[in-house]
């Protein structure tokens, strides 16, 4: 209760502007419906924890292959809980049109965020994985049962991870990540050898800028149970904080 309290807290003091005036609202896009990952539960808990910043607006499209040039002008942030994985994906492909225009978006000062697997897709578009900072590299990255490990912050300075105080945390710890040369490690979790890791730290929160926009992606969050756990939430919320440019 009392972690709930102080995330509570910290986005009340960030959340005010001088004067006390109301800030702007965060327009917020979440992609889903296309995940090797049970993104039916998973989006609607993330709308859930997105709009505990505050003043956030935030919709859901389960056909981002759809979307065209206007869709991306009354937005701040593009989140991503959706992917080309499943071998029964429906859509592997967008439209060139769509391609340029998310990354125009992004280019342009948006901001972009990527949860757990949201950017396991389109693996020979170099701007789209400069964007999205990490990925799972098929015959590379591996990963062992859930269970609870230690995570440590190794940029305590940066806005979205100061003060940040993780401990352990129970979910999916991915080994050797795909992580794009200009993204920046802010923390790492521990794969310990008894149960079945590396015996090193991992890297699992990133950040990055792709022309104006700031982008922040994260291998926390494979489900439910891992995106309920209060610190979680709470690097979700500085995330979008931060990418959006108003907080």
């Amino acid at each position: 209760m009392g972690s709930i309290k102080n995330i509570l807290q910290w986005m009340l003091a960030i959340g005010l502007c001088l004067g006390g005036a109301q800030a702007e609202p965060i327009r917020v896009m979440l992609l889903s419906g296309q995940n090797n990952h049970d993104w039916k539960k998973t989006s609607p808990l993330l709308k859930n924890i997105f709009e505990k910043a505050g003043n956030v607006e935030l919709s859901v499209t389960e056909r981002p292959d759809l979307l065209v040039a206007e869709d991306f002008q009354n937005i701040d942030v593009i989140v991503s809980n959706w992917n080309t994985v499943p071998k029964n994906s429906k859509v592997k492909e967008w439209p060139a049109p769509l391609k340029k225009a998310y990354v125009e978006f992004v280019k342009n000062g948006g901001g972009h965020l990527c949860v757990h697997a949201g950017s396991s897709s389109f693996y020979d578009w170099k701007e789209y994985h400069e964007i999205s900072l990490m990925t799972w590299k098929h015959k590379r990255t591996t990963h062992g049962r859930q269970h609870v490990f230690p995570i440590r912050v190794d940029d305590e300075a940066h806005p979205v991870c100061k003060g940040w105080n993780p401990g352990q945390i129970r979910g999916e710890l991915w080994r050797n990540i795909e992580v794009h040369p200009k993204a920046k490690v802010l923390a790492s979790s521990f794969s310990a050898e008894h149960d079945g890791g590396s015996e090193t730290w991992e890297p699992c929160v990133f950040v990055g800028q792709f022309g104006k926009g700031r982008c922040f992606a994260t291998s926390l969050g494979h489900d439910v149970r891992s995106l309920s756990q209060p610190k979680v939430e709470e690097i979700f919320i500085r995330a979008l904080q931060w990418v959006s440019h108003k907080r």
